[in-house]
């Protein structure tokens, strides 16, 4: 069966790259041919992918979509959230590509599974862009599978097809085998140590910097940038030339796994940044993190040592916190060893629904 993949994999960015190789390799251990949509061509090259530009040339083509991960349930009703998507190109043009999915799913009428989808801010429907709605509301909708529990609470999320699996990322080290995990057996403290911080925070990253060297003076310590420069996003820290931080750009996502595969604690407000360090065995501190960042925490019980509130920072123990959260790669290797089991059910669940068509 022809499958197409498509998702947010134009944006140069770590999470949504990465993405794109785990559901290809996952839907070609099902038998199927994978095509995937946007994908940039050098990381098509990398991970040995076809891909697509043209919407309706793959949607004649293809058998059935895959919509691959993402926060597809993403609040947008609001004057600052109309007013992002029409003065930032990327998210703009990102708006623009749900629409014409969803005129083109109208046209081709092909089924179309959402996996590994999560909210992000929403309570209702009604906050989505009309765009997304769009897509949404096709009648060839089929399986959606979503990354977080508390999303099934929330009014999309009526049906008997919508499912709670973890996210996707978690199954990384179980399908990217070409990675192998570098943390198997728990340490006594970090050796190394992966910054991805927002340069909203840069007043923290001193005070967070003091901590660390307090708790471990001969940890290695790099900031890892999670977009290509070409992206256009220039949200991320990077560290001075005079800072003891060795900066690592953005180059790709093979190059950036290999990174977080072998830290021992990763510091980020991202999500699939967090996720991946987890899976790999490093232990988290979110910086910030956005609400999916957090329910994603809490439903993994790991809110209270694995987040701090900014607004709070100048009130921590921060070396008690790091110490906390380095921990919990001691605590987890067995936890996120199952937490991949289950995350391939994603793959397990769609089998069903292509052998169904």
């Amino acid at each position: 069966m022809k499958i197409l993949l498509w998702g947010a994999y134009q944006q140069g960015n770590f999470g949504d790259d990465l993405m794109a190789w785990v559901f290809a390799r996952g839907i070609k251990e099902l038998g199927h041919s994978v095509k995937v949509f946007g994908l940039s061509p050098s990381e098509a090259e990398d991970f040995g992918l076809e891909t697509a530009t043209s919407i309706d040339e793959a949607l004649e083509e293809a058998d059935a979509v895959v919509l691959g991960g993402g926060a597809v349930y993403e609040k947008w009703w609001s004057i600052k959230d109309i007013g992002r998507t029409a003065l930032i190109p990327q998210v703009r043009a990102f708006e623009l590509m749900y629409l014409q999915l969803g005129l083109a799913l109208r046209r081709h009428q092909k089924p179309i599974h959402f996996l590994s989808v999560g909210s992000d801010g929403i309570e209702k429907t009604s906050q989505l862009s009309p765009f997304r709605r769009l897509v949404l509301a096709s009648k060839q909708v089929g399986l959606v599978t979503l990354r977080l529990k508390h999303d099934l609470q929330l009014d999309f999320a009526r049906g008997a097809n919508y499912r709670h699996v973890p996210d996707v990322l978690f199954a990384t080290p179980r399908l990217i085998t070409e990675v192998p995990k570098a943390n198997t057996h728990p340490k006594a403290s970090p050796d190394t140590i992966v910054l991805n911080l927002h340069k909203k925070h840069t007043d923290r990253i001193p005070a967070l910097m003091s901590a660390i060297r307090s708790n471990w003076p001969n940890a290695n310590i790099f900031s890892m940038a999670s977009h290509l420069p070409e992206a256009g996003l220039s949200y991320e820290w990077s560290p001075n030339a005079s800072d003891p931080i060795e900066p690592l750009p953005y180059t790709g996502a093979r190059s950036a796994l290999n990174i977080l595969a072998s830290a021992d604690l990763v510091i980020s407000s991202k999500l699939h940044v967090g996720i991946v360090g987890m899976a790999y065995g490093s232990g988290f501190l979110s910086l910030g993190g956005r609400s999916k960042v957090k329910l994603q925490l809490n439903e993994m019980d790991k809110l209270e040592t694995c987040y701090v509130d900014p607004e709070q920072f100048s009130k921590l123990k921060l070396e008690e916190v790091l110490s906390s959260a380095a921990s919990q790669s001691a605590t987890s290797i067995e936890r996120m060893s199952r937490l991949s089991d289950n995350a391939s059910s994603h793959f397990d669940m769609l089998a069903g629904e292509l052998n169904g068509i």
